[in-house]
């Protein structure tokens, strides 16, 4: 009973302050606003590259170290002007011509800008899966093609080919992470104790 007047003691004097009230509703807001924050960031953009640096100047290569990361191919990766913004675009070459993106933790949609695109694909511990690149808007030569991935795996590269006949150039490529669904919404559920009034 002692040990219940003691805490009770200590509980009226908070009862009656509206400043804990306040300061412990701020505090929650503060965490909540936080972590808002941090789920908006982990839906953002995965990679970004718009090939301006980096690309072989001087023949077709397998392997460039770009600003998202490290690409490879076959008969790729060749510098040109031939661009949707910027100052350059990478060509591939007609037929064989393949390019492969980094190594993607999750990957939601892929969009980028070509003037021509036969084949992209995604591959994952060796098993590859042929996408679905939807035209959108095309300003000049080039197209804007956004594919649907929705994959929650790691060590994703995605992949695209030339198979035509004409010479590929790609611009502007950017992919998401994965998100299974909206970020939740979280509530607090104001507690029974009455802190006293504002």
């Amino acid at each position: 009973n002692l040990k219940m007047n003691y805490v009770c003691m200590l509980l009226i004097p908070l009862q009656k302050a509206p400043f804990f009230k306040k300061l412990f509703l701020n505090i929650m807001k503060t965490k909540l606003f936080f972590l808002a924050f941090l789920t908006s960031l982990l839906s953002w953009g995965q990679i970004t590259e718009g090939f301006e640096s980096g690309l072989s100047t001087s023949g077709y290569v397998t392997t460039a170290t770009l600003s998202s990361g490290t690409w490879t191919g076959v008969d790729a990766l060749l510098r040109t002007t031939n661009k949707n913004s910027g100052t350059y675009g990478c060509q591939i070459k007609a037929t064989t011509g393949v390019m492969n993106t980094p190594s993607l933790n999750t990957c939601g949609v892929v969009k980028f800008w070509a003037n021509k695109v036969t084949q992209v694909s995604k591959t994952i511990g060796g098993t590859t899966t042929t996408l679905t690149a939807t035209a959108g808007s095309t300003v000049g030569a080039f197209t804007e093609y956004t594919v649907t991935v929705n994959d929650a795996s790691t060590a994703i590269i995605i992949s695209i080919k030339n198979t035509t006949t004409g010479v590929g150039y790609i611009d502007d490529f950017s992919s998401t992470v994965y998100s299974a669904g909206p970020a939740p919404i979280l509530a607090i559920t104001p507690a029974t104790t009455n802190l006293g009034s504002s």
